[in-house]
Formats: C-alpha cells, sequence, structure tokens
C-alpha cells in the first residue's frame, strides 16, 4: 500500500512548486487591513505544532524547514510580540491538522506520532515550567497524521493515521497524563488517516472524512463506553489538506473542504450544507473567534464564515501568502498566523490576525 504523497518531504516540494490555488480574481478591497506583520520565527517552518499555554504565550514545534525535518521548538510571547527560545523535542517531527500539541490539565502539551521519514510511534511532553520535553509512554502504533482530541475526563484520543506496517488505521487509544501511558479503546468502523477530529460539548468526538475506507464517511467516539458509532455521511469526501472542522459556539461544527460547506448538528446527527468559500487550496486553518465567527486563512486572503447567515466574506489581504501554517487563538481574541509554505519556500514571518466586530466585512470578489 502507498501512502498519498503529498505529506512526503521530498515530493511535497515538489508539488508545492507547482499552482497550490486555485483562486477567483480579487479586485482592490476596501483598503482596511486585518492582518499585521509582528515578528520572525527563529527556524521557517511548515506543518508543525502550535498550542496555545496556560500562560498565554504559544509553543510552536517541530515541523519542516530547510528541506528537513526539525525537532526546534520556540515560543511567541503574545506580551511582546516576540519569539523567545525553548528547549528542543527529542526527535523531529512533523504534524498534521488533525494532530497538533494537546494541553494536559497538568499545564504540559502532549505531542504524539507524526513523521520524519517513517511513522512515529514515540511521544513526548512539553513542560512550560522548565522549558523542555520529555519522553511519555509509547503509542501502541505508530501513527503518521492521526487525530488528538482531549476529552473531558482529562483523557487524550488519539486515532486512525497510517504507518508503513500496517497501511491506513482504524484503531484507536487514550493517553491518560496520570500514568503517562496509552492504551488501546475502541477502533473506528471505517480506516481513517488525514481526517479530523472535533470534541462535541456532549463529552463525544466526531471524526469526519479523511483517507482510507470512505472520505465522505463520519462518525462517534462515545468516551462512556470507548466505542465508535457511525453518524450521517457528508455530502463529499473531505480530507486533510482540503478540510477543515470548526467547533461552533452553538454546538455544531462547520466542516469545510474544497469550495463547498456544511454544518453537522449533533442533536439530529445531520450535515445541512451551508455558503461556499471564495476559493480552493491546500493547507487552511480555520479558528472560532471570540464574536462566533471562524476565521478561515490560506494563499493571500483571508474568508470569514458569519454562522448567522451562512455566508462566507472576504477579509483583507495577509501580509504575506501562505499555506500549511498554524492559526491559534490568543487569549485576548486574535490568531497568531505563523509560518507554513508559499510555493515552495518556506515561511518565517508571523502576523495577527485582529478581530473588530463592527468592522465591515468585504464581500466577495472585492
Amino acid at each position: 500500500m502507498v501512502r498519498p504523497a503529498v505529506f512526503s518531504l521530498p515530493v511535497m516540494l515538489s508539488v508545492l512548486k507547482g499552482a497550490l490555488f486555485l483562486s477567483i480574481v480579487l479586485l482592490p478591497g476596501s483598503g482596511r487591513s486585518d492582518f499585521f506583520c509582528v515578528c520572525n520565527l527563529q527556524n521557517a517552518r511548515t506543518l508543525h505544532a502550535a498550542t496555545l499555554l496556560n500562560d498565554g504565550k504559544v509553543l510552536i514545534a517541530g515541523g519542516v524547514g530547510g528541506f528537513q525535518y526539525l525537532r526546534s521548538a520556540e515560543l511567541f510571547d503574545p506580551d511582546s510580540s516576540a519569539i523567545m527560545s525553548t528547549g528542543s523535542m527529542l526527535e523531529a517531527r512533523q504534524v498534521s491538522g488533525g494532530n497538533a500539541g494537546i494541553v494536559l490539565s497538568n499545564g504540559k502539551v502532549l505531542i504524539a506520532g507524526g513523521y520524519n521519514g517513517a511513522s512515529l510511534q514515540t511521544a513526548e511532553l512539553y513542560d512550560p515550567g522548565s522549558g523542555t520535553f520529555s519522553s511519555t509512554g509509547a503509542m501502541h502504533s505508530a501513527r503518521w497524521n492521526p487525530t488528538a482530541t482531549l476529552l473531558q475526563n482529562g483523557k487524550v484520543l488519539i486515532a486512525g493515521g497510517y504507518n508503513q506496517r500496517d497501511g491506513y488505521l482504524r484503531t484507536a487509544e487514550l493517553y491518560d497524563p496520570e500514568s503517562g501511558t496509552f492504551s488501546l479503546t475502541g477502533s473506528m468502523h471505517e480506516t481513517r488517516d488525514s481526517h479530523l477530529a472535533t470534541l462535541l460539548c456532549d463529552g463525544r468526538v466526531l471524526l469526519t472524512g479523511g483517507d482510507g475506507s470512505d472520505r465522505a464517511g463520519a462518525e462517534l467516539y462515545d468516551p462512556k463506553t470507548e466505542t465508535f458509532s457511525l453518524t450521517a455521511r457528508m455530502s463529499e469526501g473531505r480530507s486533510y489538506p482540503y478540510q477543515t472542522a470548526t467547533h461552533l459556539a452553538d454546538g455544531r461544527v462547520l466542516v469545510t473542504g474544497g469550495i463547498n460547506a456544511e454544518i453537522y448538528d449533533p442533536s439530529t446527527e445531520c450535515f445541512t450544507a451551508t455558503g461556499s468559500m471564495a476559493f480552493v487550496a491546500a493547507g487552511r486553518t480555520a479558528t472560532l473567534l471570540p464574536n462566533g465567527k471562524v476565521l478561515m486563512v490560506v494563499g493571500d486572503r483571508g474568508e470569514i464564515f458569519d454562522p448567522t447567515t451562512g455566508m462566507f466574506s472576504l477579509r483583507s489581504p495577509l501580509c504575506k501568502p501562505r499555506s500549511y501554517h498554524s492559526a491559534t487563538s490568543l487569549s485576548d481574541g486574535n490568531v497568531l498566523v505563523a509560518g507554513g509554505l508559499d510555493g515552495a519556500p518556506y515561511i518565517d514571518t508571523i502576523e495577527l490576525y485582529v478581530s473588530t466586530e463592527d468592522d465591515p466585512l468585504c464581500d466577495q470578489g472585492q
């Protein structure tokens, strides 16, 4: 079985030298700016983990940069708008959109699995107090592009992924911070890799799309029974790096991929079509804003999804076009956009999206 090559470093770079974006033509907008250049990373990087710590700083760790997999990590301090050094990971690794660092109840950050030329079985913890990484229990399976979800009971669900020995995975496991160990839990109905997982208000986890058995399929994990159950299918197949999934303030989940978007309602367990985005692009991020809207970032523009109207609207241009970046909601409601790719070159710039709810939105096509 051959793993999709888009996440393999050499092939990914050759693909990204071509046209990533199937974009509409954009004319000058209102002249106002939402995105502001802040500072530079110490290491240009993409496919990294970016995690908001309890003290308000953002841990940016691993990924790919300079044609190699990275062990290095750094901290962004929003108070000084500056990057600071911190300890390096024990192992170089890249991660995908569904497998970022998870802040545990003790404040430490779990980063599990990933890829550095082979699928990884190892996991490690970042301690903000000491600024160092340490090894924690190994997973039962090596996993490339699984999802990692913090459950309401404090454990972390690691589901699916891919490895060279077993191919696409149905299995899932739980990380227990108290014991520092992984244990197997129920298996998914379908194999899934490069899928997304969203924690619902009732404690269940919605898993959508991904490569493997069924790109349009979705299922629910119930931590009380440690079992998966099938739920409604999406209208079309979706997978990272095109898919995003965002838990809205009203408890529903916005799922995008391609141009079309849909919303999952946990109360009915159904997907319903909503508005369409302005353009198609790989490596998009989706971030919930304090006003309940969702910021979508990729290429040279951001888009805003308004759940009250079901419509997407374009924002002003980014400081730097990018894809496969990270977007992290900060404690003050702004969004930190870091790293990524611009064609083939790695990006070391950081910018902030500053949300002003009363500001007018640019209409699509402007």
